[in-house]
């Protein structure tokens, strides 16, 4: 941790160049690493990560420390015993283009010891229960966009709010009348309703940018929890693009996006408050650590602190008792804010 304190510090200071490619933030006690600027090496030694920075600098970080490795930056190097041992310890290898989008991701898969069972149960899902699973999943995206809006810190519209609110009440099973996607309009015209925003993942404006990045990690976090309980992550609920290695994991993360559209928003009030600052296209080091260390807090559940991936795991871990009609209920519970974590 002296470490992750160490990097954050010489981010508000400014810091050099090539102290800047490094360690945002800790999630479910382990290490977000994001290597996107300088000449970095990666090397194993007695299950360490260890990175030789540009200035010659050397750090060393236990893998079993390590959740996700960021990539994307084509002038970081790394050998095979990094990937070994990344993925023999449980975490995850995300490989990212220039614009912070994962092209590819590399999971444990060995690591866990029901994979067949759990492949099965996803085989073998009726239609009824994917379209019931996808029906809780919106309505508990569309509530938790409500309560974005909703938040006092997003000086956003309490009107939209509770229309969404309403929204989600008639999701039906499947979401054969598309409701996602008619409170997806008025929800992004809610959040940003002082520009013409509009949501696009190929988007290089300062708004999506950010937007993407912080999916990236959510998406990473999630993957990870999907496999973690033995599923494949390629066989969703409701994606189904055969180019898409990672449908379930885009399904579960849905109701959790809100959390990183909050943390966008607020970057966006802080820099219409500054006058001398705006938002920039470029994902700086700082910009990224404010978009990752929200996501690695505490939250408050049901009366109980709780971080992001355990949350997410829940969620997967009750999909398990969903398809074996154990329960009737996903794990989606209302996350909120802890004030002063």
């Amino acid at each position: 941790m002296s470490f992750l304190r160490r990097i954050s510090s010489s981010f508000r200071r400014g810091g050099n160049q090539n102290e800047k490619a490094a360690v945002l933030a800790a999630a479910h006690a382990r290490h977000i690493l994001d290597f996107s600027e300088g000449r970095n090496k990666l090397r194993e030694e007695n299950k360490q990560l260890i990175v030789e920075k540009e200035d010659g600098s050397i750090v060393n970080i236990p893998f079993a420390e390590i959740a996700v490795i960021l990539l994307s930056n084509a002038n970081v190097t790394l050998t095979q015993a990094v990937i070994q041992s990344i993925t023999e310890s449980g975490g995850m290898l995300v490989i990212c283009d220039y614009r912070h989008r994962p092209v590819s991701m590399m999971l444990p898969m060995e690591a866990y010891s029901v994979p067949v069972q759990r492949l099965k149960l996803q085989i073998e899902a009726s239609q009824p229960i994917l379209k019931n699973a996808w029906q809780q999943v919106v309505k508990a995206k569309i509530q938790a966009q409500a309560r974005c809006l909703a938040d006092d810190s997003m000086k956003c519209s309490l009107d939209e709010a509770k229309s969404l609110m309403k929204m989600a009440e008639h999701v039906k099973s499947g979401d054969t009348d598309n409701i996602e996607a008619q409170a997806a309009k008025r929800y992004w015209h809610a959040l940003f309703p002082e520009i013409e925003f509009h949501r696009n993942h190929e988007s290089n404006d300062p708004l999506n940018n950010r937007l993407n990045y912080g999916y990236t990690i959510v998406r990473a976090m999630t993957a990870r929890a999907v496999c973690a309980t033995g599923f494949h992550p390629a066989l969703g609920i409701h994606h189904c693009n055969q180019r898409d290695a990672f449908c379930l994991a885009d399904d579960l993360m849905e109701p959790f996006r809100p959390l990183v559209d909050h943390i966008v928003r607020f970057q966006f009030n802080i820099s219409k408050k500054l006058e001398t600052r705006k938002l920039t296209r470029e994902l700086t080091p700082r910009v990224k650590e404010e978009l990752i260390y929200p996501l690695t807090k505490r939250f408050n559940v049901n009366g109980e602190k709780r971080k992001l991936f355990d949350i997410i795991t829940m969620l997967a871990q009750s999909l398990v008792k969903f398809y074996t009609k154990e329960t009737d209920e996903l794990y989606l519970p209302h996350i909120e804010y802890i004030t002063g974590e």
